[in-house]
């Protein structure tokens, strides 16, 4: 599955924007870890994270609400709750921006 995803994605990956980390890079890293906290091993929330920034990357246009919708669509086994915690928590990181 991951595979066919990233075939079917690869016409999207130019338009996903490089991030540049800087010279804060340690501090990033830690803000990072804080975001994933004590689901850093857990597929699903990982899945749901990627989803949403890489999502949220290529329609910069869409709401939080349709690119909730977009990931619930795709991955129907995510209850809904645990979509939007997937856009809401990296938004309150700054990874996100609306």
């Amino acid at each position: 599955m991951l595979t066919e995803d990233a075939y079917r994605l690869a016409p999207f990956i130019d338009k996903v924007p490089a991030i540049d980390m800087g010279k804060d890079l340690g501090k990033k890293f830690d803000r990072y870890m804080e975001l994933l906290s004590d689901r850093k091993d857990d597929a699903d929330w990982l899945e749901q994270l990627a989803c949403t920034h890489f999502l949220k990357a290529i329609y910069p246009e869409k709401s939080r609400d349709e690119i909730v919708k977009l990931v619930h669509e795709h991955e129907k086994q995510f209850k809904q709750a645990h979509c939007e915690e997937a856009y809401d928590r990296p938004e309150k990181f700054g990874l996100i921006k609306n």
